[in-house]
């Protein structure tokens, strides 16, 4: 099982390289192509400044991919709200990725919450890759957080090419005092390891309790005792108010991720 299509937000203005290569990389393992994509609204004040940092990106974009002629690409620029524009585009594509928000990137569009927003308004899984970083393999030993909720579920399934890609995949679950809503019984990772060997994927278990931790900070800490080089998790949000409403655990890990991470709502 494969990714076919992978979208690409090279809208950030800082390290853009980090993410294009890593999309690269990953369409070339799986024999997938890659849209490139500017979104943003026009510059009111200054037109022309808008138009060339969309130009400077899809020029970088194109050195890149030219390293890569075994990868199919193509690119195009788009006006319009940062969010709904890749969550529109998107719809169409199997992955969506894009990099972690830059406070000192100077962009408008993004947060680091936008990940989930996305996720959230296309249905479609997002990978981020972390601004401070660049990454030679994709996904070679990947984390899976689970906690039995419909969210962690959906995550596992668009997950799938993944998991099947690495060589080696750890289910990781984190007990807290309270229970994650819609669970029943305490979570163990029995069924769902049962689940993946159905798609030949062979899974460890472990299990961490919180203790006075938050859980995002349990998951950073078990990824990097495990050597882990892709987290791969279910992003908790809702509309309410005409607000997207983000988990505090996606929004933690959006902040603080060490490695790439994958969320799907």
């Amino acid at each position: 099982m494969n990714y076919t299509h992978i979208l690409l937000d090279v809208s950030s203005r800082r390290e853009r390289a980090a993410v294009c290569e890593y999309a690269l990389l990953l369409a070339r393992e799986h024999r997938a192509q890659v849209t490139a994509v500017h979104p943003g609204a026009a510059d009111a004040d200054n037109p022309s400044r808008a138009s060339a940092q969309g130009a400077a990106a899809m020029d970088e974009f194109d050195a890149l991919a030219q390293q890569y002629p075994d990868v199919a690409w193509r690119r195009f620029s788009a006006t319009g709200s940062w969010v709904d524009t890749i969550a529109q585009e998107g719809l169409y594509s199997d992955l969506i990725m894009t990099r972690q928000f830059d406070p000192n990137d100077g962009s408008r569009y993004a947060g680091y919450d936008a990940p989930v927003h996305i996720a959230l308004l296309s249905g479609r899984p997002v990978l981020v890759v972390p601004r401070a970083d660049r990454f030679s393999s994709v996904g070679s030993r990947v984390v899976l957080a689970w906690n039995a909720s419909p969210e962690s579920a959906r995550m596992v399934s668009a997950a799938l090419p993944l998991l099947m890609h690495a060589r080696a995949v750890d289910i990781v679950i984190v007990t807290e005092t309270t229970r994650p809503p819609g669970t029943v019984a305490p979570v163990t990772g029995d069924d769902i390891a049962s689940y993946l060997a159905r798609h030949r994927v062979e899974a460890s278990i472990t299990t961490v309790a919180a203790g006075a931790l938050e859980v995002s900070e349990v998951l950073l800490s078990v990824v990097a005792d495990k050597g882990g080089d892709l987290l791969c998790m279910g992003a908790y949000g809702h509309a309410r108010l005409r607000k997207l409403v983000v988990g505090a655990t996606s929004r933690a890990l959006m902040r603080n991720m060490m490695v790439p991470t994958l969320v799907a709502c």
